[in-house]
């Protein structure tokens, strides 16, 4: 019976040969969407490099503690608040690449609790104009500056809107494991497939202040049909603390490209005592042109 299924099989291989007609290879429904997905990862850092934006943020440092009337009882107590206004952009950076950064968001914190900071005016501009060896270390020090405005006992610079994004370009696909949720869901219609990830190589994509490897993990929210990311989560931490991000993404209709809307981050210690939680918001996407004038304003 087996001898005979592999005559047929041979016998219909031949005729489709003879007719011209080749047989198609089944192909892995996954591996196909995050082809997709590592395609639009890298049409962002291309479209990204032209790009300055908005934002908007507020972030809250909170506590448990014992409440008043019963010893069991808690209650939350507020330890402080922070909020601030900043230009964002995103940097190419082919030096960085081999590591699994070709790219870098720069955040410019301007004005902080309603003040403005000591670097006073954005200096985004003064940044495209520098040769690319200069920029990257002007970036680099602009990031540095501003991360000293996020609260918390957590230092830290990669609460970033783009950083999930990271986690499908093609230089760090191999850095993780994806698989697809059972469950798909739908979002204005279009279908939508949510990819788990894991990281399993070192060093890490995300590295922690004192140089240490943090895993990242997380889930992405992506359009079955075009492979782009909708939604992403990722959380990574060390055995004090725990951090997650939260990012949805957005068509932006004058310039044709999905971008950030929103980004939600909690830090939280690793007995859940305290945490921080924070939201920023992006708007006013405009193009920069290589001779340091913004076009498309709103």
């Amino acid at each position: 019976m087996v001898h005979a299924h592999l005559t047929r099989l041979v016998v219909a291989c031949l005729i489709a040969a003879l007719l011209g007609v080749v047989p198609i290879a089944q192909t892995d429904p996954l591996a196909d969407l995050l082809r997709r997905a590592a395609e639009f990862s890298q049409n962002f850092a291309r479209d990204a490099a032209t790009l300055v934006a908005d934002e908007s943020c507020q972030q809250s440092e909170f506590r448990l503690t014992r409440g008043p009337v019963a010893r069991n009882e808690q209650e939350v107590q507020t330890l402080g608040r922070q909020s601030w206004r900043a230009e964002i952009a995103w940097v190419q950076t082919p030096e960085l690449e081999k590591v699994g950064h070709p790219w870098l968001e720069i955040r410019d914190v301007f004005e902080a609790r309603g003040k403005m900071t000591s670097a006073g005016e954005p200096r985004l501009a003064s940044l495209f104009r520098l040769r690319s060896e200069q920029r990257l270390e002007e970036a680099r020090r602009i990031v540095g500056e501003s991360a000293r405005f996020n609260i918390g006992p957590v230092r830290r610079n990669w609460n970033a809107s783009a950083v999930p994004l990271l986690v499908l370009h093609p230089v760090n696909t191999s850095r993780f494991t994806f698989r697809k949720k059972p469950s798909d869901t739908t979002d204005r219609g279009r279908l939508v497939r949510i990819i788990e990830y894991e990281e399993k190589t070192t060093p890490t994509l995300i590295r922690l202040e004192n140089d240490q490897n943090t895993a990242a993990s997380g889930e992405i929210w992506l359009d079955a049909t075009t492979g782009e990311v909708l939604r992403s989560v990722l959380r990574c931490g060390q055995p004090s603390y725990t951090g997650q991000l939260t990012v949805t993404y957005r068509r932006d209709k004058r310039l044709g490209l999905r971008v950030p809307s929103e980004m939600k981050e909690r830090f939280e210690s690793a007995g859940g005592g305290s945490w921080v939680e924070g939201s920023c918001k992006y708007s006013n996407f405009r193009r920069f042109e290589t001779s340091g004038r913004l076009i498309l304003q709103k």
